[in-house]
């Protein structure tokens, strides 16, 4: 039973949403980026991106391990780019969010980099195998 109740809390979406530009007002430019997947070493991961009503956006993904569940412990996972990423052994007991750099607003530069960035909530911590 413990196993089965692991799994399904595995399986659930964590999501994060965010303005999808700096100065965004309306509700529906909100984007949700989402990563699906059991956070197990072997397993793939799989992130998607959408707006608040359900619009696709396009952008690019770069894959992130993190110490804990804050956004300042995280680094970049060298080639792990795209919509899914494999779990490794170095991913052990880290949690692992991806970001999505949005293509809309690439030709303004402002001079904030992170303008268009939007981030998942981390997974839970990757485990070897199911508790």
């Amino acid at each position: 039973m413990r196993s089965r109740r692991w799994l399904a809390t595995a399986l659930m979406v964590t999501a994060l949403t965010v303005p999808a530009a700096a100065g965004a007002k309306d509700d529906d430019d909100d984007v949700r980026v989402s990563i699906a997947g059991i956070p197990q070493v072997g397993a793939t991961l799989e992130a998607s991106a959408a707006t608040k009503d359900g619009d696709g956006v396009a952008g690019t993904y770069a894959w992130r391990r993190c110490k804990g569940g804050s956004k300042k412990s995280c680094v970049a996972i060298a080639g792990a780019s795209g919509t899914r990423y494999t779990l490794t052994t170095d991913d052990l007991d880290r949690r692992i969010r991806v970001r999505l750099r949005l293509r809309e607003g690439d030709d303004e530069d402002d001079g904030d980099k992170n303008k268009n960035v939007v981030d998942s909530a981390p997974t839970k911590p990757v485990v070897a195998e199911p508790p």
